[in-house]
């Protein structure tokens, strides 16, 4: 018969209203296996009829005392606080796990939306910066007719004076 030791848990630090959240309390040395409660903000949790008592009237969870978890679903705006569980096997003392804060926070649509709408301008400003290039000629445009790649050899020779001769070219036969 061995006490139980300090429950570890998984708690997430912030959960989005309406959306289902497991925490988790575990303890792996204890024989027999340990059962857990939970506590927010010191209050401990009730397992069953938990919207009967006043601190917990608008909450909505389940608590499995065997696996430790405590399921929040769907997640209310009442579920913030500070969150720690405790193992118990009947031999020694409960232990108590660290208490880490919760909070439950709404989905930022107004956020979502304004980043939708500056990446559009930006998309925009992109599409009409290369449409203004392109239509500046800064983009090469290929005439039909020549093959790509090819230049010019020959060009004409420029206009000289009468009294100066330079030769501008030499052929071989």
């Amino acid at each position: 018969l061995v006490p139980p030791s300090k429950p570890t848990v998984s708690i997430p630090s912030s959960v989005t209203i309406g959306n289902r959240a497991v925490l988790t309390c575990s303890e792996h040395d204890g024989s027999p296996p340990s059962e857990y409660s939970w506590f927010k903000d010191g209050v401990p949790m009730l397992t069953a009829d938990a919207k009967k008592t006043r601190a917990f009237i608008n909450s909505s969870y389940t608590i499995d005392p065997k696996s430790g978890d405590l399921v929040f679903d769907p997640v209310s705006a009442f579920d913030s606080g500070e969150y720690y569980c405790e193992a118990q096997n009947g031999y020694g003392t409960a232990m108590r796990s660290e208490a880490v804060r919760m909070e439950a926070v709404e989905l930022n649509v107004g956020g979502i939306v304004a980043a939708v709408l500056v990446t559009l301008i930006l998309l925009g400003l992109l599409i009409f910066g290369i449409w203004f290039a392109y239509s500046r000629g800064y983009f090469e445009r290929t005439k039909k007719g020549t093959a790509p790649g090819k230049k010019v050899i020959y060009s004409q020779p420029s206009a000289r004076s009468e009294g100066e001769f330079k030769q501008t070219s030499s052929f071989l036969v």
